[in-house]
């Protein structure tokens, strides 16, 4: 009901920022306590929590700097059916990622942002087979493939 009530009263969507830190106030373990497998900051009971927030959300936004580090798939894992299909938004000045990311593989739509309306037209060919994508660039102008 808050996401409702807020773009009722405000015309603004509802935003929740979720992040995880370290003991020592960093978000990621240094590279050199880093391996081959996954070591998690955040508790089993968190992790629950965030599938429960992404569950609730339309849209997922991140970084490409997360995306070049933890080439995560941005999905909804609760099980529960979805109203809409969750919207996954990489935020990227210079659409960096190449096609083997988990995030293009999935075949899913992705939304990238970035104001080069250059940049975007090359990466639509590059990513037209693998995903659903949109390109926003600058000022909120979209464009689809």
């Amino acid at each position: 009901m808050k996401p409702f009530a807020c773009w009722i009263r405000t015309k603004k969507p509802f935003v929740t920022l979720k992040s995880a830190l370290t003991l020592d106030g960093q978000l990621a373990l240094p590279k050199s306590q880093r391996h081959k497998r996954r070591i998690w900051i955040t508790s089993e009971e968190s992790r629950a929590e965030v599938q429960r927030m992404r569950h609730i959300s339309d849209a997922l936004v991140t970084g490409i700097g997360t995306i070049l580090a933890d080439d995560p798939l941005l999905t909804d894992r609760s099980g529960l059916p979805r109203r809409k299909r969750l919207l996954r938004v990489i935020l990227d000045t210079k659409l960096r990622p190449a096609a083997e990311v988990a995030i293009v593989q999935t075949q899913t739509t992705i939304s990238w942002s970035s104001p080069q309306r250059r940049s975007i037209r090359q990466k639509r060919a590059s990513y037209k087979r693998k995903a659903s994508t949109s390109y926003v660039q600058g000022k909120g102008a979209a464009a689809s493939t």
